[in-house]
């Protein structure tokens, strides 16, 4: 079911807890994340939760990234069909924001012969942030340039 890695919401999963640390002298509550991959042995703490969570998101799509480079060449050793299959998969939690904005974009060509760039100002890292899929952020795009 979960072939495709990453695709699994298990994989790089983080572990979050709360724990006494001293930041500038005073005790706080820090963020802490450990992965809960089995060998992984990533662990940190932030001192806010926000910071912990987007550490722990970049933990993941790196791990992300690394497993679909494996997968993808024991697959297809051809370098360019590798290629080609990230920008396939960059809606399926590949979790970088240059392969989803790679999409976005030949989506927008295929559909307004536009480009980010050709549209009005449009906080594209935030639909990205927020897990926004390729297709979703090319109908907002299009919706918010209309607008002007």
């Amino acid at each position: 079911m979960h072939d495709l890695p990453g695709t699994d919401p298990r994989f790089h999963e983080s572990r979050n807890y709360l724990s006494p640390v001293k930041l500038r002298g005073e005790m706080i509550l820090a963020s802490h994340g450990s992965c809960k991959e089995g060998g992984c042995g990533y662990r940190s703490a932030w001192t806010t939760n926000a910071a912990r969570d987007r550490g722990m998101w970049l933990h993941r799509a790196m791990k992300v990234r690394e497993a679909r480079v494996v997968y993808f060449y024991e697959r297809f050793p051809d370098n360019a069909k590798v290629g080609q299959l990230f920008l396939e998969t960059a809606d399926n939690n590949s979790h970088y924001y240059q392969p989803w904005l790679d999409v976005v974009n030949k989506l927008l060509k295929e559909t307004a012969e536009v480009t980010v760039a050709d549209l009005p100002d449009y906080d594209t890292y935030l639909d990205w942030q927020v897990g926004t899929l390729a297709l979703d952020a090319v109908n907002k795009l299009l919706a918010h340039a209309a607008t002007f």
